[in-house]
């Protein structure tokens, strides 16, 4: 699927027939942030139709995670190939690359929080929380509880008992960390393509 969306990119022409990267990483980017931005209205829009723990909700939470993870993975790679690619492919630029960095870190951390909602879903007691009045996961707990877990904070006030939520931290964490790395390795070489460009 990522292969065929970047040959999709890739034919993409612009007037002197080159391909056009600023436009495939504007409509990337753009595309990203309305999916980031849309993601949590529509689904306090179901909750607040449907009961909190009904299955149009739980479905919605399903669909969201592996959606936005496999959107976020799936950008991170083009990005790489670009980045790290051949001399003569054109990169993308600075700027681009660091809202595709800040977009993708919000697919993740939003991707994780509906992985979250989906594992606490009735009776299963998948989280214990620090204060008596939270017995559940609500978006908000959700995505401060993945942002807390992707950056490796872990403040302690939730966290995780069942061993399925467990292993999505520990798979949270791990990505946390690899992608901190690998976002500061694109931002570098965006710099240095950036400098190379400017000399010629």
């Amino acid at each position: 699927m990522i292969d065929l969306a970047q040959r999709q990119f890739e034919s993409v022409k612009s007037a002197d027939g080159g391909t056009d990267m600023r436009l495939v990483a504007a409509i990337m980017v753009i595309g990203m942030a309305i999916i980031a931005f849309a993601g949590p209205v529509a689904y306090k829009f179901l909750a607040a139709r449907n009961a909190a723990d009904g299955a149009i909700v739980l479905i919605y939470a399903g669909i969201s995670a592996v959606m936005l993870i496999s959107i976020a993975f799936g950008a991170l790679i083009l990005a790489a190939n670009r980045m790290l690619g051949r001399h003569e492919t054109q990169s993308i630029s600075l700027k681009r690359t660091i809202q595709l960095v800040v977009l993708v870190y919000a697919l993740f951390v939003e991707g994780f929080a509906y992985l979250y909602l989906l594992i606490d879903r009735p009776g299963a007691n998948a989280f214990a929380f620090a204060r008596s009045t939270e017995h559940r996961l609500d978006f908000g707990s959700a995505s401060y509880f993945s942002l807390t877990t992707l950056t490796t904070t872990g403040f302690g006030d939730i966290a995780p008992l069942s061993p399925t939520a467990r292993m999505a931290a520990i798979g949270e964490i791990a990505i946390g960390i690899v992608f901190t790395l690998f976002a500061f390795g694109l931002v570098i070489s965006a710099i240095v393509k950036q400098r190379a460009q400017t000399r010629v």
